[in-house]
């Protein structure tokens, strides 16, 4: 699914940079675009997810309970909701967090080193010198 986004998300910076919209610079337009779709899709997601399998309207009842059981023999989904230092050892010590993290960073850091140099899109983090013309055409 992750391709499909980024294919999506290209062929939109295209047509906002072809569009050349009034008054706003493209990489601008294209960032208030992406934005108001990740807002709106944290809204969607965020009345349309179950807080509990009981409230899943997605699963049967039998799912419900096989859910449910699994829950309790692992003991997950507790109603703890005070702060505990062990868990916060535990995951600062875990590779695996630490991994997650370094990919994270390592995908968000991506999108600004990919970007193109066009007319109305600038190089945030590979700016090679600061002139009138690049100046006006980010800004």
């Amino acid at each position: 699914m992750d391709f499909l986004a980024q294919v999506l998300s290209n062929l939109l910076m295209y047509g906002v940079a072809k569009a050349e919209p009034g008054g706003m610079a493209p990489w601008r337009v294209s960032y208030t675009i992406t934005g108001c779709l990740c807002l709106g899709g944290g809204i969607f997601s965020y009345y349309s997810t179950p807080s509990t399998p009981q409230e899943a309207w997605f699963l049967s009842t039998a799912e419900k309970n096989s859910i449910m059981r699994r829950m309790e023999e692992n003991r997950e989904g507790g109603d703890k909701t005070g702060f505990s230092i062990s868990q916060l050892k535990e995951t600062v010590l875990d590779a695996k967090a630490w991994i997650c993290l370094l990919f994270g960073v390592l995908y968000a850091f991506n999108g600004p080193v990919d970007t193109v140099r066009k007319p109305g899109y600038c190089h945030i983090l590979m700016l090679q010198r600061f002139d009138s013309q690049l100046s006006s055409s980010c800004y």
